[in-house]
């Protein structure tokens, strides 16, 4: 689970979350996931998205939260997301 960080209506929406939030008794790692709406060329909108992941030395640490598992897993669950994000958006268009 992630806590609600920053709040900023109609621009952006920042998450947090560590194991340690849900009573690990310590961190091993740290994210934040970042949606941003900025003006468009054509007068639209575009929505970004962000997300920043650390870890600790240890070996099971990296193994959850290193470079490739969630890049990975980031980048196929971001995608899917923006993309029905988008269809749900012009479907009223």
């Amino acid at each position: 689970p992630m806590r609600v960080d920053i709040v900023d209506p109609p621009n952006a929406l920042v998450l947090v979350g560590s194991p340690a939030d849900v009573g690990d008794e310590r961190s091993w790692g740290m994210s934040t996931w970042q949606f941003v709406v900025t003006p468009g060329r054509s007068g639209g909108v575009r929505l970004l998205t962000r997300g920043r992941f650390d870890h600790s030395p240890d070996w099971r640490s990296r193994l959850a939260f290193g470079r490739f598992p969630i890049e990975a897993i980031s980048f196929v669950m971001s995608r899917k997301m923006m993309l029905e994000i988008k269809r749900l958006a012009e479907r009223d268009a």
